[in-house]
């Protein structure tokens, strides 16, 4: 039980220091045929992001249609998906276009 706390912990913090971020995206691709616990969102984005501080993530892009190379990005919390026959949600940092 304590270490499913602490991963937890863990990941909240990152969230946290995700949300609010801000970066550009540097390559994408579109996934059609996706993990189970994802199949709700099909088709959706993935894109490495660099952040204003040179940091690199992999993140999905949502909130987008129209997505390209050097498009300003902001993370945001999103649900990711659902977990088990419990439907425990799994909540997560995405990044959307900057908003202006």
């Amino acid at each position: 039980m304590y270490l499913k706390l602490a991963e937890n912990m863990r990941r909240i913090r990152k969230i946290d220091q995700m949300v609010g971020r801000k970066g550009k995206i540097i390559e994408f691709t579109k996934i059609t045929s996706a993990p189970s616990n994802f199949r709700l969102q099909e088709p959706y984005y993935v894109a490495l992001i660099e952040l204003e501080n040179g940091e690199k993530v992999t993140a999905q892009v949502v909130d987008c249609e129209n997505i390209s190379e050097g498009m300003e990005v902001e993370g945001i919390l999103r649900k990711l998906f659902c977990e088990g026959k419990q439907g425990i949600i799994q909540y997560g940092v995405k990044f959307r276009p900057e908003q202006r």
